[in-house]
């Protein structure tokens, strides 16, 4: 993020995976906000371009204005970006292929999703509820349907929210990951 000389919201807010757009997380960027309400433009940092309405047809509109132009890759960033994301998916699936309880002797997140992980399949619908058990959730369950409560939710849904997709789905299987606390 520190190098970005471009970020591009399109119906998000700037949360803390964004560093809430703050200056010392994104020093040389500028800011452009696509959304369909005023709240995903507003939050935190404005943008350098603000563009209210429908995201579809925004983002229709610039590809449009862009026309046939050649795409200017900085191919070497891109490719340190790729070996920086493949080294960290590696260091993960070995963290979930070693599974070993914490240094403190309790249980690992790791260890526990890596089982979970074993169950998973493609037509799974998996709902995180907690705190540091739905952020390893997260990275840790590759799933294609996939809920928990946002970037300021609150404890207590995963229970609700796997109610709700086994009745909307009844013919897929539906998993609920919580934390204590949140459970």
């Amino acid at each position: 993020m520190r190098e970005a000389d471009l970020v591009v919201t399109i119906g998000r807010k700037l949360d803390y995976q964004l560093g809430y757009g703050s200056s010392a997380v994104f020093p040389k960027a500028r800011f452009l906000r696509i959304a369909d309400n005023v709240d995903e433009l507003r939050d935190g940092r404005r943008g350098d371009v603000e563009l209210l309405g429908g995201t579809e047809g925004i983002c229709e509109a610039l590809i449009q204005a862009a026309g046939n132009r050649q795409p200017n890759i900085d191919r070497q960033w891109s490719e340190g970006l790729r070996a920086t994301h493949s080294e960290r998916f590696t260091s993960l699936q070995k963290k979930m292929s070693e599974a070993v309880d914490g240094i403190d002797g309790l249980m690992h997140p790791h260890r526990l999703l890596a089982a979970v992980r074993d169950l998973l399949h493609d037509d799974m619908i998996v709902v995180a509820d907690g705190g540091d058990v739905l952020s390893f959730a997260r990275i840790c369950l590759p799933v294609r349907t996939y809920l928990d409560a946002g970037v300021f939710g609150c404890l207590g849904v995963g229970v609700p929210f796997a109610t709700a997709a086994s009745l909307v789905y009844p013919k897929r299987d539906v998993i609920a990951i919580m934390g204590d606390g949140a459970f």
